[in-house]
């Protein structure tokens, strides 16, 4: 992957010392590159033969150990696709088989051809990718910002959008324009200044697409066509989630069960394409016959090269090129090799586009069936095949890493605004340092321990990375960072465990005082005393108890959704979005009034101290924006 660079600086960024190239430069790079995509556009999408053997069976095995009821796997080179399998069923209740003509959903893969249409209007002298949006495509940033939202920062993820919010996932809108979606986006505060952390984002990309419709002179659909999917030869590809058309597998949850409903997103262009195994592999083709001549190329060749490199982000500006995303490619490990792709996920569809430059080979996979384990055995077999007869990877030489790293961090830039403070008290990681690299060492027992290498003094690789992956940044304010893919800022480990320990105990005060009163109901129905008898105290347990289960239901009606997909009215002004703000508006004013009447009549250390701890989970939920929860707004 380290080869897959261009010599010299970006054409398409402006600042110090970047070279600027004139428009009639721009169109004649273009027009050229677009002739030269006739050698792909004559070459007729025909199923390949099959997988070598022994890849075949192993592949076989895997879905056959799975719940994966269709699945696809193409291997692909710089002339076309080598090798292909076919397995299962598209639509299992009919017995209909998955075929090469069979299309499914591509999830978070259509990212890479939104950031396709991108490079494509730069090149032909469009857009630049580093100048400020238009002004009503800017939301609304912190104050003393250094510089305005760009396109590349958005196709970077790094900047400052809120990953998804609940109400996307919540709303079903077929063909959703794209003008109207990147207009809420817009009106949406960021959470930092642009280009500083990295944040996965599907709103972000839904902007970019509002801003490349203005730049492209067409809505987003024909831009799509005629710019990405006619040169590429997919000519049944479609971000349409309209009706769906006829080649669409279904698609089923990891158990089996057919997903009755699928999701027609509104962030159409982060999210809904839909297209053939083969089709994908055009674009895998593209990218491997960069260096190989000009022929089939779809971009110049160093706006291609530029998709797998991020430049806008902490990560990026320090040295971490293989864990910053790219301009709609990242980097991952399979077999302990290193590959350039994208993964998607949508309705039990699962995809992976992935290549490797050096060998000028990669894959298409894709899955009718939310089982994540298969997906990843699979991505690892095919990558054990590519890489077979592939020299062993060499690591570069060990430095010393720089003074000032020591010290404890938690995560800061997680996607959702609403679970971000959550996961921040829970993902902290200590970092020591030693003359070769450092010790990362995770809060909790099952995160364990890992080992990384300094590639230069604040730059970093773990074990298999040829690549430094992760960084340290230090700001001139003294914020201090240290960046794996999200980034950590540097906390008080006392102020850090204060939190994680309000949490915690305030979770178990909710149970206690639950406890509390069905004991105490029980036991006036077994001994048979009347509920004055039993006054002094008992209107405190009550409230308490309201304010435990309050508590209890608002945080396992969020999580249901937040953590496992479940219940998407959460993110809807509906019936269960407003209980939930109910919910987190009772628990904590029936903890404050338990705590007046204590200060009026007292009742005990027991109830002093569930007092404390609920009232305290309150604060909690006050400080990280959960007081009221509405997560259709956030």
């Amino acid at each position: 992957g380290a080869g897959w660079l261009c010599a010299g600086q970006d054409p398409l960024r402006r600042g110090a010392g970047a070279g600027q190239v004139s428009f009639t430069a721009r169109i004649g790079c273009g027009l050229l590159a677009a002739l030269a995509t006739s050698a792909l556009l004559a070459q007729p999408l025909s199923s390949p033969g099959a997988l070598p053997p022994s890849l075949q069976a192993e592949l076989l095995t895997v879905l056959r150990q799975s719940s994966v009821l269709g699945a696809a796997v193409v291997l692909v080179d710089a002339n076309g696709p080598t090798g292909a399998l076919w397995f299962g069923t598209a639509d299992a209740a009919q017995g209909t088989p998955l075929t090469a003509l069979t299309c499914l959903r591509a999830g978070s893969v259509s990212k890479t051809f939104t950031a396709l249409l991108a490079m494509r209007l730069a090149d032909q002298g469009r857009l630049l990718l580093d100048e400020p949006l238009p002004a009503d495509l800017q939301p609304p940033a912190p104050a003393h910002c250094p510089g305005q939202l760009t396109l590349a920062q958005l196709l970077e993820h790094t900047a400052g959008v809120a990953g998804s919010t609940h109400a996307d996932y919540a709303a079903h809108e077929p063909d959703a324009p794209v003008a109207d979606v990147g207009a809420k986006v817009a009106r949406r505060s960021l959470r930092w200044c642009p280009g500083l952390h990295y944040s996965y984002s599907n709103d972000g990309i839904a902007l970019a697409a509002a801003a490349l419709e203005r730049a492209g002179g067409a809505d987003f659909d024909t831009l799509m066509r005629r710019e990405v999917f006619a040169p590429l030869g997919m000519t049944g590809a479609t971000f349409a989630t309209g009706p769906p058309p006829a080649c669409l597998a279904r698609s089923y949850a990891a158990d089996g069960s057919l997903i009755e409903k699928p999701w027609q997103l509104a962030v159409r262009p982060a999210g809904a394409l839909v297209a053939t195994p083969l089709e994908l592999a055009r674009a895998v083709q593209m990218f491997l016959r960069y260096g190989n001549g000009p022929s089939g190329h779809v971009l110049e060749p160093c706006s291609q090269a530029h998709m797998a490199t991020g430049a806008s982000g902490l990560a990026g500006r320090h040295g971490a090129t293989a864990g910053a995303y790219g301009r709609g490619l990242f980097r991952f490990v399979a077999a302990d090799r290193l590959m350039i792709g994208h993964w998607g996920r949508i309705d039990g569809f699962q995809t992976t586009l992935a290549f490797a430059p050096e060998l000028g080979r990669g894959m298409v996979i894709m899955v009718n069936t939310a089982d994540r384990q298969a997906m990843d055995r699979l991505r690892t077999a095919v990558a054990r095949e590519l890489w077979r007869e592939a020299p062993a990877t060499t690591f570069p030489a060990s430095a010393r890493p720089a003074d000032g790293i020591d010290g404890w961090y938690a995560n800061h830039s997680h996607d959702m605004a609403l679970r971000a403070p959550w996961v921040a008290m829970i993902d902290i990681v200590r970092i020591e340092r030693d003359e070769k690299g450092l010790s990362l060492r995770g809060l909790w027992p099952w995160q364990g321990a890992r080992r990384v290498f300094a590639v230069t003094p604040t730059a970093f690789r773990d074990e298999h990375l040829p690549l430094a992956s992760m960084a340290f940044a230090a700001q001139a304010d003294g914020e201090r960072w240290w960046v794996d893919g999200e980034s950590y800022a540097a906390v008080n480990p006392a102020l850090a465990v204060t939190q994680l320990a309000a949490l915690v105990l305030g979770l178990l005060a909710c149970v206690a005082s639950m406890g509390r009163v069905l004991a105490s109901t029980l036991r006036r129905l077994m001994t048979r005393r009347s509920p004055r008898s039993a006054a002094r105290g008992g209107v405190v347990d009550l409230l308490l108890g309201v304010s435990g289960l309050a508590f209890l239901l608002m945080i396992a009606g969020y999580a249901a959704f937040g953590l496992f997909g479940v219940g998407t009215d959460v993110g809807r002004p509906g019936a269960v979005g407003w209980s939930l703000a109910a919910l987190s508006v009772i628990g904590p004013a029936a903890a404050l009034a338990a705590a007046a009447l204590l200060a009026r009549r007292g009742g005990g250390a027991v109830r002093a101290i569930l007092t404390v701890c609920l009232t305290s989970l309150g604060a909690l939920c006050w400080a990280n924006g959960w007081l009221p929860l509405t997560p259709w707004r956030a």
